[in-house]
């Protein structure tokens, strides 16, 4: 009886969605499908296993370098950093004949059979972000983001093990080692952009699923319709009428605390636009609140302090990663006894206060501080005249990127003990 195994990583403040999912797959599979949790975080006597519920930290994968990993990436990054290493984990160790990974804010609503048919008509099974052409493009998310971020979505990939894939799997973990951040100067999507070479590398073993019951997310609401029949959930593409099972959902950009929005980020995107895809996101919201979502993303990431408590802002894992990409040995980068730490610190980069992601809905006051900004680059403009002031502002591009500001520090760097 061949071995199938489905698996996801998460740091542990989302382990309920995790299990959410894990518990869909049991709801909805008729034969037994063996689940795995991979924990890309410590579990500080914080990760308390349920029963039956398998975890394996993802220090058991014997990555090298999991530590530099761990500091140069932020938590997205570092999850979707070892996929490929997990996939070579189950094969091995776990002698699994075929593997699917889901993101953990993925939710199965019917059999996965379907997927294991692909997988046994071919080696490799991805999902596109939409499949329908539309002159005039009726997505929310921008077409030249989603160029950006990878044709495929890598919220779900299925391989089969076979030799052929784990030569592929081998490449995909040597450029994640170093090349999983989320980047558009360097046209990196973290684990996810890589794969817009397997139409190349796999050719006829890559099944490109057009399933509009595969996948379904914010990106694509605008292309499927979410129905219901007597209990059992149907998509129907909007453009084009078909209708096919629904098979699983990806509630990416999933907030518990602002149902209005479809997805976090997509302000325009509003629940009241696409009503029927609250149909399958109350059952998420309550399974999730079964789960105790809310209370566990309060969990402080291990991996997002330093070793006396000071939260790492996202500037210093970049200024990490230039460092080191430098050929500076830095040794353990958690350790605020050691030399990265006091690097920063001596150059006044320390901040106690924890990250926060800002933005133009975030920030306070964000169009007065805009006004402001245009007024002095209008001062500048007239100081400096056409030619210059646009010379000025190429350069400056450059150092929007934090990598880019290691300077600022560079001089000190073999001065400090």
């Amino acid at each position: 009886m061949e071995k199938k195994i489905v698996f996801t990583i998460v740091a542990k403040n989302y382990l309920p969605l995790a299990r959410a999912l894990g518990w869909s797959l049991r709801e909805h599979n008729k034969t037994p499908i063996e689940f795995i949790i991979f924990l890309a975080d410590e579990e500080d006597g914080l990760v308390q296993r349920e029963e039956g519920e398998t975890i394996i930290p993802v220090s058991s994968l014997g990555i090298e370098n999991l530590n530099d990993w761990a500091f140069k990436y932020n938590v997205t990054e570092f999850c979707t950093s070892v996929k490929p290493s997990c996939f070579k984990y189950l094969f091995s160790h776990l002698e699994a004949d075929s593997a699917i990974y889901f993101d953990p804010d993925i939710f199965v609503f019917s059999d996965l059979t379907p997927i294991f048919k692909n997988l046994e008509e071919k080696d490799i099974v991805v999902t596109p972000h939409y499949i329908t052409p539309q002159v005039e493009y009726g997505g929310v998310q921008k077409e030249q983001d989603t160029l950006f971020v990878g044709i495929f979505n890598f919220g779900f990939i299925a391989f089969k093990n076979v030799a052929e894939n784990v030569l592929i799997l081998d490449w995909w973990e040597n450029r994640l080692s170093n090349q999983c951040y989320a980047d558009k100067q360097d046209a990196l999507h973290t684990d996810q952009k890589w794969g817009d070479f397997l139409p190349v590398f796999a050719g006829e073993r890559l099944c490109i699923s057009k399933s509009i019951g595969y996948n379904l997310a914010p990106w694509n609401v605008f292309e499927r319709e979410i129905l219901i029949d007597e209990g059992k959930f149907w998509v129907k593409n909007r453009l084009t009428e078909k209708v096919e099972p629904l098979v699983f959902v990806h509630f990416a950009g999933y907030d518990p605390e602002n149902l209005s929005l479809i997805h976090k980020d997509f302000w325009s995107l509003k629940i009241t636009d696409f009503p029927d895809y609250d149909l399958v996101r109350s059952i998420y919201f309550n399974k999730t609140s079964e789960f105790n979502f809310l209370e566990s993303r309060k969990i402080t990431y291990t991996y997002s302090q330093y070793s006396n408590g000071i939260f790492i802002q996202d500037v210093h894992r970049r200024l990490y990663r230039a460092l080191t990409e430098n050929g500076h040995k830095l040794d353990d980068p958690f350790n605020a006894e050691l030399r990265f730490y006091q690097i920063l610190f001596k150059n006044k980069m320390i901040d106690q206060s924890k990250p926060i992601k800002s933005n133009s809905k975030t920030l306070p006051n964000f169009s007065e501080r805009l006004n402001a900004v245009k007024k002095i680059l209008k001062l500048g403009y007239k100081v400096l005249g056409f030619k210059k002031y646009f010379l000025l502002m190429k350069l400056l591009n450059r150092y929007t990127r934090s990598e880019n500001q290691v300077f600022l520090i560079g001089e000190n760097i073999d001065k400090i003990y």
